[in-house]
């Protein structure tokens, strides 16, 4: 019998939440440090309306990083919001249009009714088919933008109603109901993630999901809903998206996954699964938007956003890996 006492264990676990909550704050540095020094090149980038610039690039990411942060923390990944983000726009926008649909809260259930059809089948696929998510995801990413081409008959549609505008272009005291929609879902999901038994089982589902299956939990079942939370997600990003332009074309949403997917890397969420702060993910969409409003800002090519987006996904992604092995 050893009686040297109690056996002293390392708190991995927390020194790797410590490490998340670090690129947290990292994040939130950089981005304040970008946005001054775009500022500095523009003025006008520190003004109340060089904000509202940002804050308008920002919420339609957002809405998508939260979904994306859900589906990587569960140990799954999603490639198919783009094509999600433009089918569901197509589909509001031509309800709208062709006043099927006459006002906001009939859309709202329209919306979550599409968007959680299309997480279904994600989810389906990826729990009962045993397919890797990231190959259903480019299959579904494909099917996606091929039926938004085809209900759209190669139309924009343009002069949306009033009553669909209002989400993203209407404001008081400069604050526009869809940053109200963002910080709601927000404060919802992370309660959600954090408070809840099955918010728990979704961050054990990417850290074990062995563990979790041994204990008697239906894994398959809590895949889906991850995937119907996020189909959900990205179908408000597509109502605020219709909102702030005011127009829809069918050529959105290529560069999309990749935005997500780099807000919920670069706010916190570890891409090996099991970690990660929700409202990380909203630093992470601020930081996207201050970076693709300040490139148009100092007039660079847009064609640049997708290079320091791809860059700050290798840059967070070494960074973890590095961090993992010490």
């Amino acid at each position: 019998m050893n009686s040297s006492g109690p056996v002293r264990k390392t708190p991995r676990s927390n020194q790797f939440g410590s490490m998340l909550y670090e690129r947290e704050v990292l994040a939130l540095l950089v981005a304040i440090i970008m946005w001054v020094a775009f500022g500095l090149i523009n003025p006008r980038f520190l003004t109340w309306a060089g904000i509202t610039d940002i804050i308008f690039s920002s919420t339609v990411i957002a809405a998508g990083a939260l979904g994306s942060s859900m589906v990587i923390i569960a140990g799954e990944w999603d490639l198919s919001v783009g094509s999600m983000l433009a089918l569901q726009a197509t589909i509001i926008a031509l309800l709208a249009s062709s006043n099927v649909v006459t006002n906001l809260f009939v859309m709202i259930l329209v919306v979550i009714v599409i968007g959680m059809v299309l997480g279904f089948i994600n989810g389906i696929l990826v729990s009962f088919g045993g397919l890797s998510s990231i190959i259903v995801t480019i299959g579904t990413m494909f099917v996606y933008r091929g039926l938004c081409l085809i209900i759209a008959g190669g139309r924009w549609f343009t002069s949306l109603p009033a009553w669909l505008t209002s989400v993203g272009q209407v404001s008081t005291f400069g604050i526009r109901p869809s940053l109200i929609i963002i910080l709601v879902l927000t404060a919802i999901l992370s309660l959600f993630m954090s408070q809840t038994r099955l918010g728990l089982w979704i961050y054990a589902l990417g850290g074990n999901e062995n563990a979790l299956r041994l204990k008697g939990i239906n894994v398959r079942w809590v895949k889906v809903l991850v995937f119907c939370t996020t189909g959900v997600l990205v179908g408000v990003a597509a109502l605020i998206l219709a909102g702030q332009y005011g127009y829809v074309q069918t050529d959105i949403g290529y560069d999309y996954v990749m935005a997500t997917i780099a807000a919920a890397i670069v706010g916190g969420t570890s891409a090996f699964g099991g970690r990660g702060r929700i409202g990380g993910a909203i630093i992470g969409a601020l930081l996207i938007g201050i970076m693709k409003t300040g490139l148009v800002a100092i007039n660079i090519p847009a064609q640049w956003y997708n290079v320091v987006l791809g860059i700050l996904i290798l840059l967070s992604m070494t960074r973890e890996m590095l961090q993992k092995r010490t």
